[in-house]
């Protein structure tokens, strides 16, 4: 599992190429034991807030870059384009700038027009997403092409 979580940060910038499912599941998987293990520090240091919560933020920035470019090396090991995985990237990206932004108090009462625009641009948006998040996963949990492509040769093989 380290091998792979050192792979995932040695090629954080390299989007050419394949990458296997232990690729980018290794990676999840040593993410989320991270995030779990500083949580659980967080609640029996007496660290103040602000810095936990810039570290966590630090920390999701950083891990976006090197998700994106394996995630696009695994649907380049299906032989698929890198559309889907700028998308997400995109939405993703969004998301954490929302984060960062103080929340804007909308009045979602539908008493205007315009208020029911924005709800259902939302939900399209947000139903956009799951769709999309459903299809990456879909095609992340799939065994890649045995044969190579115009991606690279299956790194199954390489040694």
């Amino acid at each position: 599992m380290l091998h792979y979580y050192k792979l995932y940060w040695l090629n954080a910038l390299k989007i050419h190429g394949r990458a296997r499912r232990k690729e980018f599941w290794y990676p999840i998987l040593a993410t989320l034991i991270i995030e779990i293990v500083a949580s659980i520090l967080n609640s029996v240091l007496p660290l103040p807030s602000w810095l936990t919560y810039t570290i966590a933020t630090v920390f999701s920035i950083v891990n976006l870059v090197p998700s994106f470019t394996v995630t696009v090396r695994r649907f380049h090991d299906l032989d698929m384009t890198m559309k889907i995985p700028v998308i997400l990237f995109v939405f993703s990206i969004l998301a954490d700038i929302n984060d960062l932004i103080p929340s804007i108090n909308i009045d979602f009462t539908f008493n205007n027009v315009i208020n029911i625009i924005i709800a259902v641009i939302f939900i399209v948006i947000v139903a956009a997403f799951l769709i999309l998040g459903i299809i990456s996963l879909a095609v992340c949990c799939t065994r890649g092409n045995e044969q190579s492509n115009k991606y690279g040769i299956n790194p199954k093989y390489v040694n």
